[in-house]
């Protein structure tokens, strides 16, 4: 039996009126990635909006045969074409009143590496082939409902950017085009040819019924910090020991981070997400986004990096904006990676998750047994996140005692379960879960090693 109870207090970036950027949904971004998802390309299936995902296999199921998604499977076992592969063709196709056709502003080799002359021209072909024969227009504009809602949801993130940031960080500000990629999945993208653009650059956002802020500043700061190809011939051994360091390798796998150039530029973009956060959030909101970037995406040098940044904050007639901090930067990864420092590093990423030390009345003990119970209280080893707090399995699901919604943290180490008043405490079993998602060490961003179970038994009178 389940009974999930949740109680979280949210640090949210606070809304105040900036250059106001507007999101669109594009017919060619849903197009090419709707044909992806009929080929069964893995990163395209998600059905994170359901109702769109079944609407989607509805109108396209019988078109499963059709000659193109032979063609994009094809592509995908031999080249490994998929995930920004996709999303960097878009520009170079148009839909008009013609149908589908190639843009001619590149060949298909000079799109991305994945696509070749060859396989480019007959894709498009048979995209225009496949978007006549499914009505493909007659679909786009079936669900126009969902797209505004879409629309209305990303730009309600898009008002809380501070769009005057980059100009200060990075001494340019160009506007974006910010597509809200509803058939995208979890994938976000930066088009890195202005060119392409009447009226600026262009970022993907998938859609999965929310936008958090950090995706879209991850995917506009990643304008500016191409200029990590310039740098990386500085940091390229630096960046190899990385890479080939085994408890991250994996990590950069799974994040698709297939080099370790392409760790260093998505590194440096998190890094000035993390700048953006330092300007205008909380220190601890700061805290959470340097240990995520350590924990999740594997760069644990980053919270070393943050504290050097504060080199860049404090001599900025020296160094204006953030390139002319590079050289620094290019110094600052060497010496962090030098033996010595490297082991430190990897030694410092790896603390003692946090454990519960005392729990009174005491696990396993029959609550029956106590005179008298007006609180459950749980001592942990080391401070705590105090923001959070979570439930899972709390039983019997009806009449049990615990006032869920009233836990509190007396202090950093001590969270506390009240009873409710009058409670009545019966001879049977009694569970509270704790989640190891919601436990979390102030330290860093690990948890509990597991949910934890706090059982309290009965008297069993039966022979």
């Amino acid at each position: 039996m389940k009974k999930t109870v949740l109680i979280a207090v949210s640090l949210l970036m606070p809304i105040i009126a900036f250059g106001q950027l507007k999101s669109k949904v594009d017919e060619r971004m849903e197009l090419t990635s709707i044909v992806f998802r009929v080929a069964g390309i893995e990163e395209f299936t998600n059905d994170n909006i359901p109702e769109y995902a079944e609407a989607i296999d509805k109108w396209f199921g019988k078109y499963k045969s059709h000659k193109l998604i032979d063609l994009i499977k094809e592509m995908r076992k031999k080249y490994g074409l998929g995930f920004a592969g996709v999303a960097a063709s878009v520009p170079f196709i148009v839909i008009d009143e013609n149908g589908v056709h190639d843009s001619g502003l590149r060949t298909g080799s000079e799109i991305e590496g994945r696509w070749t002359d060859e396989n480019w021209e007959e894709y498009v072909r048979l995209l225009d082939d496949f978007y006549r024969k499914s009505r493909f227009h007659k679909f786009f504009i079936s669900q126009q409902e969902l797209y505004d809602n879409a629309i209305r949801t990303m730009d309600s993130y898009l008002t809380k950017i501070d769009t005057s940031w980059f100009r200060s960080f990075f001494g340019e500000y160009e506007e974006p085009v910010v597509y809200a990629a509803i058939a995208n999945g979890y994938n976000n993208y930066c088009f890195d040819d202005p060119t392409l653009y009447n009226d600026g650059y262009g970022i993907a956002i998938g859609y999965t019924g929310g936008y958090p802020n950090d995706v879209v500043l991850h995917e506009m700061c990643h304008r500016y910090t191409l200029i990590s190809d310039e740098y990386y011939p500085q940091v390229e051994e630096a960046m190899r020991r990385i890479f080939e360091t085994s408890d991250l390798v994996e990590i950069f796998l799974r994040n698709s981070y297939g080099s370790p150039q392409t760790v260093f530029n998505e590194w440096l973009t998190d890094l000035s997400v993390a700048m953006y956060i330092k300007e205008h959030d909380s220190i601890q909101r700061l805290f959470n986004r340097t240990s995520i970037m350590s924990y999740a995406y594997g760069y644990i040098w980053t919270p070393r990096a943050a504290q050097f940044m504060d080199n860049f904050y404090a001599n900025r007639e020296i160094y204006p904006y953030f390139e002319d901090f590079m050289p620094r930067i290019c110094e600052f990864m060497n010496y962090t990676t030098s033996m010595d420092n490297w082991m430190k590093v990897i030694k410092e990423s790896n603390p003692e998750r946090p454990y519960i030390v005392n729990i009174y009345p005491v696990e396993g003990s029959n609550l029956s047994d106590y005179k008298h119970i007006d609180e459950i209280r749980i001592t942990f080893s080391e401070p705590m996140h105090t923001s959070a707090m979570g439930f899972t399995d709390i039983y019997p699901i009806e009449e049990n005692p615990f006032d869920i919604d009233n836990a509190y943290w007396e202090d950093d180490i001590t969270f506390v379960i009240p009873l409710f008043k009058n409670a009545e405490i019966k001879d049977t079993t009694y569970v509270i879960s704790l989640s190891k998602d919601f436990f979390i060490s102030s330290q860093d961003i690990h948890g509990l090693i597991r949910d934890y179970q706090i059982i309290y038994n009965y008297t069993d009178t039966k022979e």
